[in-house]
């Protein structure tokens, strides 16, 4: 089964360091765990990387829109 983890955060260096990119840390730090690299996905609107975990293929995004608008980031690489 393929899963999906979303990291929300806002992009840019001016937030890199804020509180609300924990979702973005979380999402690095699994992907830096199991070597893997993050890649800018425009037709996603984001940043995506793949893992495996447990026998299961787990996508990892790190939406590039604003928290408030990164339901279309979501949206466009489930559809």
């Amino acid at each position: 089964m393929i899963k999906l983890i979303v990291g929300l955060g806002n992009p840019g260096k001016d937030y890199q360091e804020h509180r609300h990119n924990a979702g973005f840390w979380f999402v690095e730090s699994l992907a830096s765990i199991k070597d893997s690299k993050f890649t800018h996905q425009s037709k996603f609107l984001g940043e995506t990387s793949s893992i495996s975990f447990a026998l299961n293929k787990v996508f990892l995004l790190k939406p590039q829109t604003f928290m408030n608008n990164s339901g279309g980031s979501i949206k466009s690489l489930l559809s």
